[in-house]
């Protein structure tokens, strides 16, 4: 794969599996996010969704723990491969003088077989540990990209449901403004935001941690400029206690910069305004 053109889509969505897996080298990895990100917008959607089907798919998670006797048969295999080295080297134990015992104040002791067994048994076992830490490892970063997929996909779904498959153009249009309804008084915990774009005189409130109420308990409002008493009732609506939004086309305001954004209850008293 050396080409440096971008790939094309049925090479981007053939490679999709294996990308999110992680089973890709350094240099196709990043030559496969490079040809993602010139790819059309509809076909990083199909692929975001291939991959996402593959990261939820439980059937590919390690499911196998060691064997409970694994420690007993490699110190087994390790202690018949010193014996058999041991009786090799036999024979020339009786070449050269007799060792005498070490003299006063010498620590240095041969090393016994024992020793040699226990030694070369911590050398395999720090091998079956490392081992073991790089699945862990490798097992948690697909556990983090399995969850950033899920994110991303189940983000896209809570905004195209609130505000329909256009959010993306109405949130990021350089016209849309964001104004954020505080509480007149005491925080009642209610929080809410009134996103408007004067150019298509659309409008999308977003709302959180209103008590939970029926049908027509609430009130989305606008005055449409200070000191006006006239207050013009855009829609009524329940919550859930939640986060909740919907949208608003074409909202008949002179100005919907300074304009002074309300909500009411069902006694007609104003919990979050903008003013």
């Amino acid at each position: 794969m050396t080409s440096t053109e971008p790939m094309t889509r049925k090479e981007l969505l053939e490679l999709a599996a294996l990308d999110v897996l992680g089973l890709l080298d350094e240099y196709e990895a990043a030559y496969y996010t490079r040809s993602f990100h010139h790819a059309p917008a509809t076909v990083q959607d199909e692929i975001k969704r291939i991959q996402a089907e593959v990261a939820s798919d439980e059937s590919l998670l390690p499911g196998e723990e060691p064997d409970a006797s694994l420690r007993e048969r490699v110190l087994a295999v390790v202690a018949k491969a010193i014996e058999r080295e041991t009786s090799k080297l036999a024979p020339l134990a009786t070449i050269g003088r007799t060792r005498h015992a070490p003299a006063d104040g010498d620590s240095r002791f041969p090393l016994p077989a024992s020793g040699q067994f226990w030694r070369a048994a911590c050398f395999a076992l720090a091998g079956i540990t490392l081992v073991f830490a790089m699945f862990y490892v490798r097992a948690q970063h697909y556990g983090n990209r399995v969850s950033e997929i899920a994110l991303i996909n189940n983000t896209e779904a809570i905004l195209e449901e609130l505000i329909g498959p256009t959010y993306k153009d109405f949130l990021f249009d350089p016209d849309t403004v964001h104004v954020v309804l505080t509480a007149p008084s005491e925080a009642p915990g209610a929080k809410a935001v009134v996103c408007f774009n004067e150019r298509t005189n659309e409008v999308f409130l977003i709302t959180d941690g209103l008590p939970q109420a029926g049908t027509g308990a609430y009130t989305l409002s606008v005055v449409e400029s200070a000191g006006d008493d006239s207050r013009k009732n855009l829609r009524r609506f329940a919550s859930t206690g939640g986060v909740q939004g919907f949208a608003l086309d074409q909202v008949a305001v002179a100005s919907l910069a300074s304009a002074i954004w309300q909500i009411t209850d069902a006694d007609n008293q104003v919990i979050l305004t903008s003013a």
